[in-house]
């Protein structure tokens, strides 16, 4: 079973407010992302145990050895997927729950969207939740590993946009082993989860590679 990366924030929104949701919902029409960091997407996992020591010079030459090939995992621009606004699907929950959801095919072309490719943000309570894409974030630690900088530091841009255009000042990274998976309902009670295990915050997410541990990224 897969197990995801999913990024946390505090939603300060009112979700039974109306209007509140209305003008949400507007403003994800007017986002800008840019998905050329994809290009450098590549199907080679340089690690694929998730229990190695980092610091051996077996791993750092492992990655090392990708980094020096990552360019030549760059598409051609042809094939990049371009940001496309209609490709938002808005699902609403009246006065609990607004979730959105972006389809990197268009969505009149797409026969069953439980296995297209997409990411979704939902707002829930005092929670924001971004869940990214299956083929990157359900391999969290090889996202992390530093032979695939550029792509986790493009989906790092994305997040951090969508976060600030729904006013989230903080993006805190777990895997589903670490605090737990999307049915969390407060932002507090994770807060003091982290309060209470000070010892797993790491300060790169590049180094997130044990499925306990968590990384804090304050936006400003």
């Amino acid at each position: 079973m897969a197990v995801w990366l999913v990024v946390w924030g505090r939603n300060p929104h009112d979700l039974r407010d109306k209007k509140v949701v209305e003008e949400l919902k507007e403003r994800i029409k007017k986002v800008e992302l840019n998905f050329d960091f994809l290009a450098y997407f590549s199907l080679v996992n340089p690690i694929h145990n998730q229990g190695f020591d980092e610091n051996t010079e077996f791993v750092q030459g492992i990655n090392e050895y990708y980094k020096r090939k990552q360019s030549k995992f760059l598409n051609k621009e042809s094939q990049i997927k371009k940001y496309n606004p209609d490709n938002w699907e808005i699902d609403e929950n009246e006065g609990h729950r607004i979730s959105f959801k972006y389809y990197f095919d268009d969505l009149n072309t797409i026969n069953d969207k439980s296995i297209a490719d997409s990411f979704k943000l939902f707002l829930r309570s005092n929670i924001c939740c971004f869940i990214g894409d299956f083929d990157t974030f359900s391999k969290w630690f090889e996202l992390c590993a530093n032979s695939h900088e550029k792509l986790r530091e493009g989906w790092q841009e994305l997040i951090r946009t969508l976060f600030r255009l729904f006013d989230v000042k903080q993006a805190i990274y777990f895997s589903e082993w670490g605090f737990g998976d999307e049915d969390c309902e407060s932002f507090d009670e994770l807060l003091q989860w982290i309060e209470e295990r000070p010892e797993k915050i790491i300060h790169k997410l590049e180094d997130l590679y044990k499925g306990d541990e968590f990384y804090i990224e304050n936006l400003s």
